[in-house]
């Protein structure tokens, strides 16, 4: 994994990624924006506070993206399978360490900062990241 500098942020690691200009209704202060130049993906990736995957109820810090594709009329549905093996792939992840939710037309992965917390005991994953 590799964090942006200025926001802490999961960043591409490896494919063909453009960093995007933030849309009006994003806050940019720990979010990025990224398109894949091959394929229609965009990857919104943040650093935040948010609830544990473990159902601890604590606030942890963690990194989420939350990717979606787009038809060719501009509308976003959701990403299929190979493609989310692909931003995992890409943002140096593993599926072992990621709480996947999707929602809608986003795919939604939070991984906690702290490696600790990560897993599949904890989030509730088999050993190839999907949602129990």
């Amino acid at each position: 994994m590799k964090t942006c500098r200025i926001t802490g942020s999961l960043r591409p690691v490896t494919g063909r990624w453009r960093r995007a200009d933030m849309p009006g209704n994003i806050q940019p202060g720990n979010t990025r924006v990224w398109f894949n130049l091959d394929q229609p993906l965009a990857v919104i990736s943040s650093h935040q506070l948010a609830n544990a995957p473990d159902g601890s109820g604590d606030v942890i810090r963690q990194w989420h993206l939350s990717a979606t594709r787009r038809d060719e009329a501009g509308r976003p549905y959701q990403i299929e399978e190979h493609q989310l093996d692909l931003v995992v792939d890409c943002f140096g992840l593993s599926r072992w360490d990621i709480f996947n939710r999707p929602e809608g037309a986003e795919h939604h992965i939070w991984i906690p900062v702290n490696p600790a917390r990560r897993g599949s005991r904890l989030a509730g994953n088999d050993p190839d990241g999907q949602a129990a």
